[in-house]
């Protein structure tokens, strides 16, 4: 019951539910990606064509979401700390200023770490 009421206060499930004829809990797994309408398509587009990969591909997109919400987690962590944020391009594009960290030894030739660097000014990350 509290599925149906939920995906009934959801104008843009409800209408995915009548327009494909979907299921009350597909259009509830709808409803997890209500703010995302490409993963949204995505399912329709599978329960309309290959219900058999519905509950896969939407698993999919959770750990999808769940990294890309992680991602952003480190990002802004980063930025907190100080740390310019790279592209790849940024960090290893030609003409780059930046200096990859494992390439750096101090004046009594041990590798530098991120501690040695934590005062200087500006600080890039790149985050695979």
């Amino acid at each position: 019951m509290k599925k149906g009421l939920a995906v009934a206060e959801s104008a843009t499930v409800t209408s995915a539910l009548h327009e494909h004829s979907l299921t009350l809990d597909q259009a509830a797994v709808l409803l997890e990606f209500e703010d995302a309408a490409d993963a949204r398509a995505h399912l329709v587009e599978v329960a309309t064509t290959d219900l058999t990969q519905f509950e896969h591909t939407a698993q999919s997109l959770r750990d999808n979401a769940a990294e890309k919400a992680r991602l952003a987690a480190v990002e802004q962590e980063h930025i907190d700390n100080g740390f310019q944020v790279l592209t790849r391009g940024e960090a290893y594009g030609e003409g780059s200023p930046w200096v990859v960290l494992r390439k750096l030894h101090t004046a009594d030739s041990a590798q530098v770490a991120v501690e040695h660097i934590a005062t200087v000014p500006v600080r890039g990350a790149l985050l695979a």
